[in-house]
């Protein structure tokens, strides 16, 4: 969809994913306050990291484009992007690195509060599917969850700017939707499994360098202090 954007528009789409791994440190540190407050109601923190975090892309009146997918094929797609970018030991190992350090947590708080909003909209039906999260899948395929964003949408956006497409049609629905010509090459197909283990791979490359000069200054560091306790003992002897 980013890239289908990108071509008819003639800019630069914003990608969640994309920003938050690829922007200063302050943007993911402030998703981060915003998710641990939200859970205290604590508005004094949560609503100046919220306005800086939507800054430049919050547009209420804007057209609303939302896309189906099977929700097996989805699910099968979103479980293998997760396994392989979010090992348990991801914390400690991206810890020196200003703006990744952050990703492990807001990813850890963005299912927190899927579980939540999966959780409140079924009991605000009058029926509880479940409590808690025995597994991922059951989360957000089979629970409903899907839903939420749906109602959201709908409830946020009038019918004439909330527009639905299948991007197995090609061009010819977002063509429409946005008023622009149909670009002269082809529809743009991404392999996110495959986009996401290139970046995984680049991002641990880039911080194994990072904790490589860590290593190496603090063995240096502790070289030198030894070297440097021994000759004050030798002194002392002297």
């Amino acid at each position: 969809m980013g890239l289908a954007l990108e071509k008819l528009l003639g800019g630069p789409v914003c990608h969640s994913s994309t920003q938050l791994l690829g922007r200063e440190d302050t943007y993911p540190r402030n998703w981060f306050t915003v998710y641990t407050a939200q859970p205290q109601n604590n508005r004094t923190t949560l609503l100046p990291a919220l306005r800086e975090a939507t800054a430049g892309f919050v547009a209420p009146s804007a057209a609303a484009v939302c896309w189906r997918r099977d929700p097996d094929r989805w699910w099968a797609r979103v479980w293998a992007v997760i396994g392989k970018t979010m090992p348990p030991w991801l914390n400690w190992f991206l810890a020196p690195v200003p703006g990744w350090q952050w990703f492990p947590g807001v990813m850890a708080q963005m299912s927190r509060r899927f579980a939540l909003s999966s959780v409140l909209s079924c009991e605000a039906d009058g029926v509880v599917v479940w409590v808690g999260v025995s597994s991922g899948r059951e989360m957000l395929v089979e629970s409903g969850h899907p839903q939420v964003p749906l109602r959201l949408r709908q409830a946020s956006r009038p019918p004439e700017r909330l527009h639905w497409v299948e991007l197995a049609s090609g061009w010819a629905p977002l063509r429409a939707v946005l008023n622009k010509p149909v670009p002269d090459v082809s529809f743009p197909r991404a392999n996110d499994a495959a986009a996401v283990e290139a970046t995984a791979r680049d991002i641990f490359r880039k911080t194994a360098m990072v904790w490589a000069v860590i290593v190496a200054v603090t063995t240096v560091l502790l070289g030198g202090l030894g070297r440097w306790t021994g000759a004050v003992g030798v002194l002392v002897k002297w």
